[in-house]
């Protein structure tokens, strides 16, 4: 890889740890919980409220994560009343349907609105963003 693109793709994971750490922080100062601040966590509660209920296999694929540490996301978001579970056998937790409560719903809310007031310090991040990529997209 020539030096240039090292440089650029460093500068792209400083950029987007810069963007990740902000958000996380914005999440953190608004929720008071460390727990939904994951990448994981903000991903479950956001497709949950986007999409709808989902079911645990969808969400593993979605974050990523393997069946058991689904199930260990999930029964945190749902000991914070953020999440519910439906349906499934009496003692077996598969086929389920997560629900995002009024409460999650209300928690997305504040996690949306503490994001947005930091979205204008993150404009310029965003956009040097898109001009390295665009800058290697010209390149033969």
């Amino acid at each position: 890889m020539p030096a240039s693109d090292h440089r650029d793709i460093e500068r792209f994971l400083l950029l987007m740890a810069d963007v990740g750490r902000r958000v996380t922080d914005a999440i953190a100062g608004a929720t008071g919980e460390l727990d939904l601040t994951s990448n994981r966590a903000v991903l479950v509660l956001c497709a949950l409220d986007l999409e709808g209920p989902m079911r645990p296999r969808s969400l593993s694929e979605l974050t990523g994560l393997s069946s058991a540490g689904t199930t260990g996301l999930l029964d945190r978001l749902e000991a914070l009343g953020m999440i519910s579970r439906a349906g499934g056998v009496p003692g077996d937790r598969r086929g389920v349907s997560i629900r995002l409560t009024a409460a999650g719903r209300k928690m997305v809310r504040k996690m949306t609105a503490a994001v947005d007031e930091h979205l204008p310090a993150m404009e310029i991040l965003v956009k040097e963003l898109g001009l390295l990529s665009d800058r290697r997209r010209q390149r033969p």
